[in-house]
């Protein structure tokens, strides 16, 4: 199980179904952005601490395809 990732951007952080988001990715009361994505995909830790996605080791280039296809 994972959360659904299409259409990401302009969904608020953490709203869908999924049930295993941390308290701290549960705690933004946020809008998903190109921006903040990018944010949370290079360093998830920074983005929002506490976060349980470990942090992946990806270039900016591949992080700008990948929101691509989430929007």
């Amino acid at each position: 199980p994972a959360p659904t990732l299409s259409k990401l951007v302009g969904r608020r952080i953490a709203a869908d179904s999924f049930e295993k988001y941390s308290e701290a990715l549960k705690g933004r009361n946020e809008i998903w952005t190109k921006e903040s994505l990018k944010a949370y995909i290079l360093d998830p830790n920074g983005f929002v601490k506490g976060t349980s996605m470990p942090k992946q080791n990806i270039n900016a280039d591949e992080v700008e395809k990948i929101i691509l296809l989430m929007e």
